[in-house]
């Protein structure tokens, strides 16, 4: 079903967006959310590299003093058993891979909210001579939405569907160059949620200049494309799908110091357009309408990281960002958001390590709109997280890990606020190699 939505008081690198790596022993918590979309990745699926296999099997289990995100809390546990399985395919210098993944979400005493969640993707890497390599793939998955910046946790599979494509050709020293194009799709099995489905387009190019001496000076532009096909919008030209478009210009620079330090900085101007960028409403004087400008947003943003080596056993990394993207799973056309953590990793012995950090994300939500399972517009809210982790893995075959956090979400307006405490532990075993 289609939805009008009234607005107003009355209502990194190309391949790092291409492919998601697969994580190390101790890593930066989520609170063992789904990744934030624009954090996902591309393809999730394992990818092997040369005529290899991959299979693996996993349990998860976390406690959460508030499983459902809300303003009063509730406990509850979730499990979820889960399968890896991957082909890999050499093909002359190109590498084709297949692979998937099958799991379940179970809440014990909270049945309604149990779903299988499933992928499967296959694409190739590619190789051009010695400088150039090219990225294909598409992905298909399904399961239970466990994001953190959904409003609260309600009984809803999403389905999305993901094609791109990317290349880059760069020599040690001297320019280089590249470019990304990724379609996105979401759907949400709720109807309720339905006013919350998108696709997006994104197109990125880049040239860039490296130097052993100098480091890496990168020139990048982006456009996002994003539409809300259950959203309408009365505009002059009749009713029009709702949508957003982006763009994106950036200036990077990396380089490593010496061989303990790895430094990146970027700086960008982001152009946001409302589609359309008028819509029509109605005044207090019956049949008379007026046509309302629908604001947009210029502004700078930024992206810094750091990871330091202190010495053979410990690392830290610190990052920060400012950047905007589409509303996906918020009520909102647009989302300026603000982002800054540090971690530090402590390696106790050959297996074992220990790890901890904190991170704080501001959201600023634009064109925000009320719905069934948000009944008040989100205007902005600021989300803290704290947190332990300690992993075991003597071999790459097996490995187990455990975590232990805090987070709080402060919102406005309040009815979205919440905190809670987890606590999770992770299984993991492999056969093949990944």
């Amino acid at each position: 079903m289609t939805h009008l939505v009234m607005r107003g008081a009355a209502a990194g690198s190309l391949l790092s967006l291409l492919f998601a790596a697969v994580p190390a022993a101790a890593q930066s918590s989520i609170a063992d959310d789904d990744p934030p979309l624009r954090d996902a990745g591309f393809i999730g699926v394992p990818q092997p590299e040369g005529r290899n296999f991959l299979l693996a099997g996993s349990l998860r289990t976390r406690y959460d003093t508030n499983f459902r995100r809300q303003t009063v809390a509730r406990g509850a546990s979730r499990i979820t058993p889960f399968v890896e399985a991957g082909i890999g395919l050499p093909v002359g210098q190109q590498q084709l891979f297949v692979g998937g993944t099958l799991g379940r979400d179970v809440f014990p005493g909270n049945s309604r909210f149990n779903r299988n969640r499933y992928s499967i993707g296959a694409g190739g890497n590619l190789r051009a001579g010695s400088r150039c390599t090219a990225n294909v793939g598409g992905q298909y998955s399904s399961q239970q939405l466990l994001q953190t910046d959904v409003a609260d946790l309600e009984d809803n599979v999403q389905k999305r569907s993901t094609l791109g494509a990317s290349f880059n050709c760069q020599a040690p020293v001297g320019i280089g160059f590249g470019a990304s194009v990724i379609r996105r799709d979401a759907r949400n099995e709720r109807a309720q949620r339905s006013l919350f489905d998108f696709d997006t387009l994104s197109i990125a190019p880049q040239i860039s200049y490296a130097s052993p001496v100098l480091g890496t000076f990168t020139l990048s532009g982006s456009r996002q494309q994003v539409r809300y096909p259950n959203r309408l919008v009365i505009s002059p030209d009749g009713p029009e799908q709702d949508g957003v478009d982006i763009d994106t210009a950036r200036f990077g620079f990396s380089r490593a110091l010496g061989t303990r330090l790895n430094l990146s900085l970027g700086a960008s101007y982001n152009d946001v357009k409302p589609q359309p960028d008028g819509q029509l409403l109605l005044t207090a004087v019956p049949g008379q309408v007026v046509l309302v400008p629908r604001p947009g947003f210029k502004g700078a943003g930024f992206d810094a990281g750091l990871t330091l080596r202190v010495g053979a056993r410990m690392s830290l990394a610190a990052s920060g960002d400012r950047s905007v993207s589409g509303g996906g799973n918020v009520g909102s056309l647009f989302q300026v958001r603000n982002s800054f953590g540090i971690d530090a990793d402590y390696r106790l012995s050959r297996a074992l390590t220990a790890g901890v950090g904190g991170r704080m994300i501001n959201n600023d939500y634009r064109g925000g709109f009320a719905s069934v399972d948000e009944p008040i517009r989100r205007i902005s809210d600021t989300t803290k997280r704290v947190y332990a982790q300690l992993a075991f893995s003597p071999t790459p075959r097996y490995s187990i890990s455990t975590e232990i956090g805090h987070q709080t979400r402060d919102s406005n307006p309040e009815l979205f606020s919440f905190s809670n405490t987890f606590g999770m532990l992770r299984m993991r075993v492999q056969l093949g190699r990944g």
